[in-house]
């Protein structure tokens, strides 16, 4: 290549530098707002539009004007409330329990998880002015033995905001008492949330699981804690001494109870 022409490209590729140059260092991006907002067509979420107007009095100088819009995703949601009624949950405020005389129901965890459940429920029927079909299920738990209604305990099925009375009633009526198998609630929450994925044959719900306990498991599905090594010794010198089996907690025979629940 002649020394010529070497110069000529030289000089066009700083032409070219320079015209570009120019202008992007005097564009003004912003996003627009108001009338300016784009229309979203029906078939998507997000929309752009973009404008260009040249500067005048300004060589190659435009004014980008860049505005956007996007739609609000609401997606219904399936709550499955899942409450711990063990017995630990019907101590108050002063770890007094029922059966003592300054037992004060109003300040006992089972009332304060209750108190929360239902304001709870109140707050996902009325979230974007009720207008979101939401659905609730009441799940409560405690060990096999329970004095009110075993172990697992389905107190409300998925339901929606025609049904908040109803809900709210489940929660009122529930009562603590027993050991606390927080496994099998669980597990007994996620096969309804797999069921209601199946039936939605839209995709269109989310769905969360919520806990409300006060503490670890006392009671598991499917373990015999004699058979446990590291355990062993430890769960027959509770059992001997009365500390277990008498009310419910880590209770060898209530975890053979709870294994075919």
């Amino acid at each position: 290549m002649s020394k010529k022409h070497f110069l000529k490209r030289v000089f066009s590729i700083f032409l070219a530098v320079l015209l570009f140059a120019q202008p992007l260092a005097d564009l003004n991006w912003y996003f627009a707002d108001g009338d300016d907002r784009p229309t979203i067509p029906s078939n998507q979420n997000v929309a752009f539009n973009k404008t260009a107007t040249s500067v005048e009095g300004k060589v190659n100088t435009w004014e980008i004007k860049v505005s956007y819009d996007a739609k609000d995703i609401i997606e219904p949601t399936d709550y499955f409330l899942v409450l711990d009624r063990s017995g630990s949950m019907g101590y108050d405020k002063n770890n007094n329990t029922e059966s003592s005389s300054n037992w004060d129901r109003s300040t006992s965890r089972m009332q304060y998880v209750k108190d929360a459940t239902n304001e709870m429920v109140k707050e996902i029927f009325d979230e974007y002015g009720g207008l979101i079909d939401n659905r609730v299920s009441i799940i409560s738990y405690a060990s096999h033995h329970s004095k009110y209604g075993g172990g697992l305990r389905i107190d409300h099925e998925l339901a929606g905001k025609d049904q908040e009375n109803s809900i709210i009633g489940a929660v009122n009526n529930i009562e603590a008492w027993g050991g606390t198998n927080t496994q099998r609630a669980l597990h007994q929450a996620l096969v309804m949330a797999r069921q209601a994925y199946a039936e939605d044959t839209k995709k269109e719900r989310q769905r969360v699981i919520i806990l409300l306990s006060d503490g670890l498991p006392t009671v598991c599905p499917g373990i015999d804690f004699t058979k446990v090594p590291n355990t062993t010794s430890g769960a027959n010198a509770m059992w001997e001494a009365g500390s277990v089996g008498k009310d419910g907690y880590m209770d060898k025979r209530y975890t053979r109870y709870d294994q075919d629940l």
